[in-house]
């Protein structure tokens, strides 16, 4: 959705007009902002501390005797919402062999192919040959995983790249699986113009989703979509953490969808006062810690309606995305809206250019012109917030953040330097820091 209209920062209520969102919401200047650290300074210790971080040895997994794997050899470290998933683990294992994909009648060997084994197992854990290595797997048709399943792309040997229009991987109705290791890309597309689909999109009912250690990079709409169509009574948790995203504009969106397509639906006109009713309460509840975004736009994440999101120690490194008509899109870090809720401890926030962008906050924006639809406020909680640059950081209901903070399965922020703790998350995010240990391998405790 592109609500367009008015913008408001809580704490700074301030209309924008028409013309200045529809040039892309770059500048998003309430009066009252933050000059933090110096922004060039802060990025240069920690790019030193992530080039001298000291990458482990890619673990291998070593089925049983039966073909079964036991022992899952990755360091189980992250913890959140989603920490109690096991995945594959006491499942088959599958190699992928051939890097080719037929959606209709998928040939023994590849990805399809081993799905559908796992799916008909129960689960199962599915790694890539080594003759893969460097290959490009092109999907026909997004990967729809079953209930149970590790896919494990090993540190970043296969990129996946489906086609613009195409989610690369899909999780509808699914429960407990781990997705790591893995690059995912789409092939060439067109900012603003042509239409997209997500790297890996979570929809309908799902739970004990793990996203960890991936790369992305230019994936289309989005890199991660959490977004349930409608309401579903019913709780999902998922925790993203240790990925590495890059180059992108809209990288995660997490909630639903009722009340930016329905905006009379009950609860949507004021949605934080409904929060203990099930048709504002957030029922999806996702961890975000220790992710490096670098040069990505916005969304990391927004959070909307149905949604609580903690936000733990994450290095987010704005810049604007620039649309072919040379218009930039818009900038900002992390934002509540439609009654999503977003407990955010830890980040650390630069913004390069002269111009305030909004660091955390809180959201409206009202479509004006041809039709009704609109976001109510969201609330946010900051906590230890670490602003490099031109940032806003406005905390907005912040005791109904801390509220959800106390019932959820909180992350807590590791204890260092600000520029020591984004080097270390800089060097570990990613495929290829899969091996590593957090917070072990930064020197440093929860």
């Amino acid at each position: 959705m592109k609500p367009y209209g008015q913008f408001r920062a809580s704490g700074v209520r301030r209309a924008v007009g028409v013309a200045a969102m529809l040039a892309g919401m770059a500048a998003i200047m309430p009066t009252g902002h933050a000059r933090a650290a110096d922004p060039a300074t802060f990025l240069a210790a920690a790019r030193d501390g992530a080039a001298r971080f000291g990458r482990r040895a890619c673990p291998v997994v070593q089925p049983d005797a039966r073909g079964i794997v036991r022992h899952d050899p990755y360091p189980h470290d992250f913890g959140g919402e989603a920490g109690d998933t096991q995945g594959g683990l006491g499942y088959p294992l599958f190699e992928v062999t051939d890097a080719g994909d037929d959606s209709t009648h998928p040939a023994p060997g590849t990805l399809r192919h081993a799905l559908n084994d796992a799916r008909a197992a129960g689960g199962g854990w599915i790694v890539f040959s080594h003759d893969l290595d460097g290959r490009v797997i092109a999907p026909q048709a997004t990967f729809r995983l079953p209930s149970n399943i590790t896919l494990d792309g090993g540190c970043g040997q296969v990129t996946l790249a489906a086609r613009a229009r195409l989610t690369d991987l899909t999780v509808t109705d699914s429960t407990n699986i781990i997705i790591r290791g893995l690059k995912l890309t789409k092939q060439p597309y067109v900012d603003k113009t042509d239409k997209t689909g997500d790297a890996i999109g979570l929809t309908g009912f799902f739970d004990r989703v793990a996203i960890v250690h991936n790369d992305f990079r230019r994936c289309g709409d989005g890199c991660v979509d959490i977004v349930r169509k409608g309401r579903i009574n019913a709780a999902s948790h998922a925790t993203v953490a240790f990925n590495h995203f890059q180059a992108h504009n809209k990288v995660m969106l997490v909630g639903t969808l009722t009340c930016y397509v329905t905006p009379d639906a009950p609860g949507c006109a004021d949605p934080l006062a409904h929060l203990d009713e099930d048709a504002m309460r957030p029922w999806v509840r996702v961890s975000i810690t220790g992710n490096y975004f670098e040069s990505t736009s916005q969304r990391h994440p927004k959070v909307v309606s149905n949604a609580y999101v903690q936000s733990v120690d994450n290095v987010i490194v704005l810049k604007p995305t620039l649309y072919p008509d040379g218009r930039p899109s818009a900038s900002y870090g992390v934002a509540a809206a439609t009654g999503g809720v977003v407990d955010a401890r830890g980040d650390m926030i630069v913004n390069q250019e002269p111009d305030t962008k909004l660091g955390v906050g809180s959201i409206t924006l009202t479509r004006r012109i041809g039709g009704s639809t609109r976001e109510a406020d969201g609330a946010v909680n900051i906590d230890g917030l670490h602003l490099y640059g031109a940032l806003l950081a406005e905390p907005f209901r912040a005791e109904l953040a801390r509220r959800m903070h106390g019932a959820s399965v909180p992350v807590p922020p590791a204890s260092m330097r600000p520029e020591v703790l984004a080097g270390c998350v800089m060097g570990l995010a990613g495929a290829a820091g899969g091996g590593n240990q957090w917070p072990r391998d930064c020197g440093a405790s929860k």
